[in-house]
């Protein structure tokens, strides 16, 4: 009744409006009564079937990974002995506390470096969940407007990204069934995706696994014990401080202390590697790089 209230008195004033129809899982059906109030009451209809998470909180943590039952591979052949990458991870771009800026950064770098790859593990887009704490961190809600968020802000390398996905772009093929890190990698020719959250790339001989971290590290080694790993990068902590084997190089994060649930306290570093690698005798050069304030505040400037 308040709703009717209020759109009969908007339409007796002659102000003009629009309803915007969010299709949840709770109200789907209601599609056709919201219609008809718009054509009654001479309102712009716009509407979106995405299937936004239940906000009870009680499915919304449960099945956000894409597995796949067969290992993808991407193989690259480079000449010389040498390759160089960048190693990224939870860039969790479309929340409020993601970082562009050290984004165009890191693209200015990129070709100062002569990189040849940037690899990308995981929580590309910050997704959507059942906690109403971080759906009010972020910028946009709906599959669309994230994809198009991260491709228009995502900067281009100038080299191929390798790019796998993390829980958080897992939450929207849970929820509507659309996996969002392939629709993205459609739409930009730089991105390659390996397919699901971990994935075999290769350069030469040279063999790394990539993988967001969100499932358990035995599981995933157990998934690849009939591959010759040579290095494997693992995102998802938002530290390089891990106590895991020596062989996992673990990426810090590219975003703000986001403030939802879980996050509060959660030690955290804004950071990337620079890893160069000697293809004839698999020696690895790395390099952390960490963003404070202070020392953004100069590179920046």
């Amino acid at each position: 009744n308040k709703v009717i209230n209020t759109l009969k008195m908007l339409s007796q004033n002659s102000i003009h409006f629009e309803i915007k129809y969010i299709g949840m899982r709770e109200n789907q059906d209601d599609y056709p009564a919201i219609c008809s109030l718009a054509e009654r009451y001479g309102a712009e209809f716009s509407y979106s079937m995405e299937l936004f998470p239940t906000l009870n909180g009680n499915e919304c943590t449960k099945n956000h990974m894409i597995s796949l039952e067969k290992i993808i591979e991407i193989e690259k052949e480079i000449p010389g002995n040498y390759i160089k990458l960048l190693a990224i991870a939870d860039t969790h771009l479309g929340c409020y506390q993601d970082r562009r800026d050290i984004l165009d950064y890191l693209a200015n770098k990129v070709i100062q470096n002569d990189v040849d790859y940037v690899i990308h593990c995981g929580d590309v887009v910050d997704g959507v969940s059942g906690f109403q704490d971080q759906l009010d961190n972020l910028r946009y809600y709906s599959f669309e407007m994230q994809s198009q968020y991260f491709i228009e802000n995502y900067p281009e390398f100038g080299v191929p990204t390798i790019m796998i996905s993390g829980n958080h772009d897992g939450w929207w093929k849970n929820y509507i069934d659309k996996d969002i890190i392939k629709y993205i990698s459609k739409n930009r020719d730089d991105i390659e995706y390996l397919g699901g959250s971990d994935g075999i790339f290769r350069v030469n001989d040279y063999t790394m696994l990539m993988m967001h971290g969100h499932k358990s590290n035995q599981k995933i080694f157990e998934r690849y014990q009939d591959y010759d790993i040579d290095l494997a990068f693992r995102g998802h902590s938002h530290t390089h401080v891990v106590k895991y084997p020596d062989n996992i190089v673990h990426i810090p994060c590219l975003v703000n202390k986001r403030l939802h649930r879980g996050m509060e306290n959660r030690f955290q570093e804004l950071g990337v590697w620079w890893i160069t690698i000697d293809l004839r005798d698999k020696l690895i050069y790395k390099r952390l790089e960490l963003f404070s304030e202070r020392t953004m505040k100069k590179k920046f400037n």
